[in-house]
């Protein structure tokens, strides 16, 4: 039992390390918002993307047993039905959040008008449908979980990877640095979209399926 919260808090320590990063990496805002680069500051979120996904890549592929376990190859089965559920969990979540008012005492729900479209005519939407996806698939899944099932069950491997995936999505950098608030919603919503996505990862034994599950349900997000 301890070695196994051993892991776990290691794999916490590794999720706060991966907070801290992002905040440092978001910094670089300051540089086109200071010397006036207006592409570059009109454009930040893509560009964001693209730096969280090329040190996540290090991070995550610089261990040689982690990359050589590293695959997209996988059932064409599995790429299209974590394709179908990634499109489906927006629908998942209306109970999900039927549930979350019931206990909260909120009224949040999801408006299913798929009128959103003019979002993807803007180049910063690449990073929330594509660049963040596969970042987050290649630490939470790749990096946490992979490790975790070498350690312990497979079904507390996927819960302490989907805890700590939705940990990061409650914004609490943040809203320390007085930039917004705690969103717990989000953060219980993304915690059920991880139980998912590990299960896909468990079960496709590759990184690739889970890339398309989490891309599709951003995309459903987004059009709603």
């Amino acid at each position: 039992m301890k070695y196994a919260v051993g892991h776990i808090l290691l794999a916490l320590l590794f999720t706060v390390l991966y907070l801290v990063s992002i905040e440092i990496i978001n910094l670089w805002v300051l540089i086109p918002y200071y010397f006036d680069f207006p592409f570059l500051l009109s454009n930040n979120y893509f560009i964001t993307g693209v730096l969280f996904l090329f040190f996540t890549t290090l991070f995550t592929l610089v261990n040689k047993t982690n990359r050589s376990e590293f695959t997209l190859s996988a059932s064409w089965r599995w790429y299209a039905i974590a394709c179908a559920l990634g499109a489906s969990f927006i629908f998942i979540q209306t109970p999900l959040n039927a549930l979350y008012n019931a206990f909260s005492g909120e009224t949040y729900n999801v408006s299913y008008e798929f009128s959103n479209w003019d979002s993807f005519s803007d180049l910063n939407i690449l990073s929330t449908l594509i660049l963040i996806p596969i970042t987050e698939e290649l630490f939470f899944r790749q990096f946490i979980q992979r490790k975790l099932q070498k350690k312990m069950h497979v079904v507390i491997a996927i819960f302490v990877a989907a805890v700590l995936f939705g940990f990061i999505h409650l914004s609490l950098g943040h809203h320390l640095l007085g930039l917004g608030p705690v969103r717990i919603r989000h953060m219980y919503i993304t915690f059920f979209g991880g139980l998912l996505l590990g299960f896909i990862y468990f079960k496709s034994r590759s990184i690739g399926p889970t890339v398309v599950c989490h891309i599709a349900w951003n995309t459903m997000a987004v059009l709603t």
